[in-house]
């Protein structure tokens, strides 16, 4: 039976990418261990168009990298804002009920974004910077439209299992509940995140 990494090595080799992935087995002696031995799990694919675009996962049954046991995405590498941090998603009904959250969201001055999507988090210089972008906001729309449960992130995910994130920022789309292994998926997050890094990172 084709493991997740087997998926994922198969993957890259048929489109091209360098692929690295660790998977070490964890200690049976944890609290909480039952049943068959857990792994830590970590792989990165960058992309073969775009050498500053990662699909990352990460997963560990016991250990959160940041807020999250289980994570992927594809990101893009920043030079700014390594102490801000950002989660831009589709609002939901609560967000509507909520007068509270009215009073504390995030906005970009788009009054159609900010009635659609919510921003949480701290991040005044990229928010002023880069999300009052009206052709951002039209990517990071079409990559929220995507068929699976996803939001944006800027150092919203640890990323530093792919070294060239190393004393940078990691902005990109990304499942914080569970690993997207649906190839047609993980290519429209590479295009979405390409169109989307010319803008934060021109040339």
């Amino acid at each position: 039976m084709e493991s997740n990494i087997d998926f994922l090595n198969a993957f890259a080799k048929k489109t091209s990418r360098t692929i690295r992935s660790e998977e070490v087995q964890l200690p049976i002696n944890l609290i909480g261990y039952k049943g068959l031995p857990k792994h830590r799990r970590e792989v990165s694919i960058r992309d073969n168009e775009n050498p500053n675009l990662f699909f990352i996962l990460y997963g560990d049954y016991y250990k959160s990298r940041g807020d999250y046991t289980y994570h992927s995405g594809v990101y893009t590498a920043l030079d700014a804002y390594q102490k801000e941090r950002l989660k831009i998603r589709k609002k939901d009904i609560l967000d509507k009920l909520n007068p509270s959250f009215y009073k504390k969201a995030i906005r970009t001055g788009n009054g159609s974004f900010d009635r659609n999507f919510a921003i949480e988090g701290h991040g005044n210089s990229f928010i002023s910077k880069h999300l009052s972008n009206y052709l951002l906001q039209e990517k990071i729309k079409t990559g929220l439209n995507i068929k699976t449960f996803c939001v944006f992130g800027l150092n919203e995910t640890d990323l530093s299992f792919e070294t060239h994130f190393d004393g940078k920022s990691g902005f990109g789309i990304l499942n914080h509940q569970a690993w997207v292994l649906d190839e047609t998926i993980i290519e429209e997050w590479f295009d979405v995140m390409r169109k989307i890094d010319k803008i934060l990172n021109p040339k």
